[in-house]
């Protein structure tokens, strides 16, 4: 499956789109790929080898870098554990990895959702039960350096897995998936964080 960005990142209407792929339209691109309005795959962007497991989430920060969760373990050879970030400018940087975006031990366990934040903090969601070392029970927000949020902490977390996220305008999150329980409280698939 692929996976897209909600919004065209550049006024050309250029898009990212991640997922579980190998190739788009016979390009080697493993699982992340960043195409032309016209639909087909911008060249400049070359992520290498990619991710060596599928990506399920993709956002973009305000530096229109994409950011990226799912079950891998490595980015062109970079360990960075289900969360990377790429750079999308500088000489020979298009497309690289942004080994400035350190996530270290990273989620435990797959990411199936994230948003940024227009503060560049990010909040991730899917089956993990810690992050960086820290508890945290499918839900969690990292700093822009990939650090963990120590200040964002859902107490006992969902239940069970997060598998989408929505930032509303008044800063709450609206979260979706398999749990029945946000931080011991009953919450049936769907619930509004403050």
């Amino acid at each position: 499956g692929v996976q897209t960005c909600a919004l065209p990142i550049y006024p050309s209407g250029r898009i990212f789109i991640a997922g579980d792929f190998s190739s788009v339209d016979s390009v080697a691109r493993n699982h992340i790929a960043r195409l032309n309005s016209d639909g087909t795959v911008d060249k400049t962007f070359d992520p290498g080898t990619g991710t060596d497991g599928s990506i399920n989430a993709v956002a973009v920060n305000a530096g229109s870098q994409p950011v990226v969760g799912g079950v891998f373990a490595n980015v062109n050879g970079l360990t960075s554990p289900r969360l990377a970030r790429f750079n999308i400018s500088g000489i020979n940087l298009l497309g690289v990895v942004d080994t400035s975006f350190a996530v270290g031990a990273g989620p435990n366990e797959f990411v199936s959702a994230l948003v940024v934040q227009p503060d560049g903090k990010i909040i991730i969601g899917g089956g993990f039960t810690g992050v960086g070392g820290l508890l945290r029970n499918r839900i969690a927000r990292l700093n822009s350096d990939g650090s963990v949020d120590a200040t964002f902490n859902v107490g006992s977390g969902a239940d069970d897995t997060v598998s989408a996220i929505r930032l509303q305008p008044d800063g709450s999150l609206l979260i979706g998936g398999a749990f029945t329980q946000i931080n011991g409280m009953p919450q049936n698939h769907v619930a509004r964080l403050v």
